[in-house]
This record gives structure tokens, C-alpha cells and sequence, in this order.
């Protein structure tokens, strides 16, 4: 376990999967926040509707409850059908692709709507908006406000 070596798909390493469990949900949620919103403006992504908190999250693979987030956003099957958006699109929208491409080849209605992938879809030059989210995030999870 030790080891950097390609796992069974090949297409990430030991070290990408450490990479992803050790970051925060409410980190990756604000990622995906700012990317949503950025693919929305440019028109290519659907509406974020709201970023949500749940307190309480229950599980399966979980022994117990834990917390987690993530977004609402709205349903691109009710979306007009347009052209497959590009790898291209996304760029000048400020997002960087997911690192197999899973947003461009699995799109809904030709709008991106798959964010996250062990390397996944990532804001360009958004670190201040997206710490910012995540502080957010971080007040509500340490102030015991919903309680």
C-alpha cells in the first residue's frame, strides 16, 4: 500500500486515490460549486439550485452517521437537446476537464453534468472563491447551528 503504481484500471495511481479520500467533502463541494456555476454562465452546464448540508448522513458502507454536501441542481433531462459541449467550451468557461474526460463523453442533452471523478472537473484560478465556500461550509459543520 505503500507503493505509487498503477491500479488495476491504470488510469490512476495509489497516490490519486490517497489524494481524494484525505480532501474534505465540503472542499470538493465548493469545487464543484464554482465549476457548476461557471459551466451554467457559459451554457453548457445546468442551473445550480442551492448548495445543501446534511448533518445526519446514514449509509451502508458507514458504521455510523456522518455529515456530507453537495449541490441541487436542475434536471438537464428537462433541458433542450443541443450540440455536445466541448473540451474547449469548458476551458474558456474556466473549468478544467476531469482527467479521463468523463464531462465530455457522458453528457446529458449535450450539457456537462459529470463533475467528479478521482481527478475531477476543477475551477481555473478559483481559490478564493472556492476557500470561501469551504469556510462557509466549515462555520455551519463547527457551530452546531443545526443541531
Amino acid at each position: 500500500m505503500e507503493e505509487d503504481y498503477p491500479l488495476r484500471s491504470e488510469r490512476y495511481t495509489l497516490r490519486d486515490w490517497r489524494q481524494i479520500y484525505k480532501k474534505e467533502v465540503s472542499l470538493r463541494t465548493a469545487e464543484n460549486y464554482v465549476s457548476a456555476d461557471r459551466l451554467y454562465k457559459a451554457g453548457i452546464g445546468p442551473k445550480v439550485i442551492d448548495i445543501v448540508y446534511v448533518k445526519n448522513f446514514v449509509a451502508y458502507y458507514n458504521p455510523r452517521p456522518t455529515w456530507t454536501c453537495g449541490l441541487v441542481v436542475e434536471n438537464l433531462y428537462q433541458y433542450p437537446r443541443k450540440t455536445p459541449t466541448t473540451e474547449n467550451q469548458l476551458h474558456d468557461a474556466g473549468v478544467f476537464p476531469d482527467y479521463i474526460n468523463s464531462c465530455i463523453r457522458q453528457q446529458i442533452h449535450g450539457y456537462v453534468s459529470d463533475l467528479n471523478s478521482v481527478l475531477g472537473v476543477m475551477p481555473k484560478d478559483a481559490d478564493s472563491q472556492v476557500n470561501a465556500i469551504n469556510l462557509e461550509f466549515q462555520n455551519v459543520i463547527n457551530s452546531g447551528v443545526l443541531s
